[in-house]
């Protein structure tokens, strides 16, 4: 895993990858930090082929979507901390931060993990994540981010089994969404939640859940394919016994969520919050 915070220079192998690609858009002055994210975004995109795309699970979240999530989060502090394991360009957690930043409830200071496996993207999420901090500071905000490029699942697949040290006030995400192989390495750190050909979005799902604190908040864009069938019973099993659902918003039309990326897929955004063991409080429970 390599980690940095978002004003240290990019590494030697970094720059030589960043390099490769026409150079990124500047922000704008007084643009906002979503907005700023949103044109990286497609910048991005148009510099990456359909395979890298695919193989990366690399779509984009559209500025509301991207609001109306970020809406969904209630802090209970002057401080949070929050994880994004897909980070892309930083979108979300962008999203987050403009929300956060004029809640009733005021922060003075918000901790980002921002997790990404493609080293290309290293450059363009630091940029926009650079660009957040000023935007926030201007509203006396401090925002601590960190970058980590890894693997999000082979990292953290032992939060599954053990509280882990490092909790989070609050998670929010777009994974990718691909299904994998039962002998994958990744399906293998998480095999108590495998049967049959899994997704990788229900491991994000679950390890990201498994990393909240107690009364935190998760806010996830999925496929909702994960509420049904057989190859998702041992997620659903594991996963409803760490996060009580709050809202579940299902979109009105497939091609609406994604349609800047052609992608037609029936997507949900799921608002829980960890709440352990919730359905045997709830099933013992006296009226």
């Amino acid at each position: 895993m390599t980690e940095f915070t978002a004003h240290q220079p990019i590494p030697d192998q970094a720059s030589l990858r960043f390099a490769l690609v026409s150079g990124p858009p500047v922000a704008r002055s007084g643009e906002s930090p979503v907005a700023y994210a949103d044109r990286m975004g497609a910048w991005y995109v148009g510099e990456r082929d359909d395979e890298h795309r695919k193989s990366h699970g690399l779509y984009l979240t559209p500025e509301p979507v991207a609001a109306f999530m970020a809406a969904m989060i209630e802090p209970k502090a002057e401080k949070l901390r929050l994880l994004d394991p897909a980070a892309g360009v930083g979108i979300l957690l962008c999203a987050a931060v403009e929300y956060l930043a004029t809640h009733p409830k005021r922060l003075r200071k918000i901790e980002l993990v921002a997790c990404e496996i493609d080293a290309d993207l290293r450059g363009p999420l630091r940029l926009v994540l650079d660009h957040l901090v000023a935007w926030a500071a201007k509203r006396g905000v401090s925002v601590m981010p960190v970058i980590r490029q890894q693997d999000f699942i082979l990292a953290n697949a032992s939060a599954l089994d053990a509280e882990g040290d490092e909790l989070f006030d609050a998670v929010i995400a777009n994974p990718p969404y691909f299904k994998i192989n039962k002998n994958d390495p990744r399906a293998l750190a998480a095999q108590s939640l495998v049967h049959g050909q899994p997704n990788i979005y229900a491991l994000f799902m679950a390890i990201s859940a498994a990393m909240l604190k107690a009364g935190g908040d998760f806010v996830f864009i999925t496929p909702r394919s994960f509420a049904s069938g057989p190859y998702f019973r041992r997620f659903r099993e594991r996963f409803f016994e760490l996060v009580r659902p709050v809202r579940t918003h299902v979109f009105g039309s497939r091609r609406e969520t994604f349609s800047r990326d052609a992608v037609l897929q029936e997507n949900v955004i799921l608002h829980a919050v960890r709440d352990d063991a919730w359905p045997t409080r709830r099933r013992y429970r006296k009226d």
